[in-house]
């Protein structure tokens, strides 16, 4: 239940996001990485910026992650560049800065992220603010159900209409099968797990889960009875978390009532659940719970500001949601 209501993003500094990555910067190479800090930017307009500098084509720009256009955001680009030396410091793209240069021998590709790091600023915040304190520690130490967030579903839910083209079968390009396969398999997660939240079994082991080692993608099935009061206290302290389908055709599945809910579910969207099947995608699992690390707390005159960092794949808007009815400005600015 939200404790009140908050407004965010009124200006770019008000969401503040930055990268985490867990590789190393070679040093050499046929690639640029630049380190490059973004105001009211998309990441596929800077990368097709660098590009056009660059001399090079667009798919020779890579980078981890796409990141709110309507945030000052930094993260990490490479550009293709073998046999020259292109002089950054002559760039110039309104609202991007580069801050740092290296070489590196591979281009950055979508999903090579350890997680991100927010600081966002509340703003008109109608709730108790020792309530809201308490509230966000709570989230620190349990966990939040892990949905995924407005953003992969679309402006006015675009890429469901694409993922239901793609179950019948319509041409799609490249890029929009890709947020038509993710919005469908993201849609049928979110109704699993809301479904487990309102049996309160979102946290807590199930005979017939999969049970994923908390910071990896490893996972083993439970079967409601083998080491139980071991797996329930690993479960209570997040170090394991119960998981929910990204849906496909093959893969490790559950068993028992989770099982049947799992299959029910996916069946009750029949145009997401072919669109999978259209993609030929293999079913994966997704935590059912995500823990914020590194959690602050300031108060900010009557603002708030939060920080925290989430794994790559989790979302700061589903953390604002467990804490407040929100409104995010830049929404309301773009109408």
């Amino acid at each position: 239940m939200p404790l009140g209501n908050a407004v965010f993003k009124l200006a770019p500094e008000d969401f503040i996001v930055e990268e985490c990555v867990s590789w190393h910067i070679d040093g050499a190479g046929e690639h640029d990485l630049l380190w490059i800090e973004k105001r009211d930017a998309n990441t596929r307009w800077v990368a097709d910026r660098l590009a056009e500098f660059a001399g090079c084509r667009p798919r020779d720009v890579g980078y981890a992650g796409l990141k709110d256009r309507h945030a000052l955001t930094r993260q990490w680009f490479s550009v293709y560049r073998p046999g020259r030396v292109i002089d950054w410091s002559s760039f110039d793209a309104p609202g991007v800065t580069i801050l740092e240069t290296a070489a590196h021998q591979r281009k950055l590709r979508i999903g090579g992220l350890a997680g991100n790091r927010f600081t966002i600023i509340l703003r008109s915040v109608t709730a108790d603010s020792d309530a809201l304190e308490a509230r966000f520690k709570q989230l620190s130490s349990s966990g939040m159900p892990n949905y995924f967030g407005a953003q992969r579903f679309g402006r006015e839910h675009a890429n469901i209409a694409l993922a239901q083209k793609l179950a019948t079968r319509r041409r799609l390009k490249r890029t929009q099968q890709g947020f038509a396969l993710s919005a469908a398999r993201a849609a049928i997660f979110n109704e699993v797990l809301a479904q487990r939240v309102r049996a309160a079994t979102w946290a807590t082991p199930c005979a017939g889960d999969l049970l994923m080692l908390d910071g990896s993608q490893s996972f083993f099935a439970f079967d409601g009875e083998t080491d139980r009061a071991d797996i329930e206290r690993r479960c209570a302290e997040a170090d394991l978390h119960p998981t929910g389908p990204l849906w496909g055709e093959a893969g490790a599945v559950t068993a028992a009532t989770i099982a049947a809910l799992e299959s029910k579910t996916a069946d009750s969207l029949p145009l997401l659940r072919d669109a999978t099947i259209a993609a030929r995608a293999s079913l994966q699992r997704r935590a059912l719970r995500v823990v914020p690390q590194a959690c602050a707390f300031r108060r900010v005159g009557g603002d708030v500001e939060l920080a925290f960092t989430l794994p790559a794949g989790s979302f700061a808007t589903v953390l604002l949601h467990e804490l407040l009815q929100t409104q995010d400005a830049s929404q309301r600015s773009n109408t």
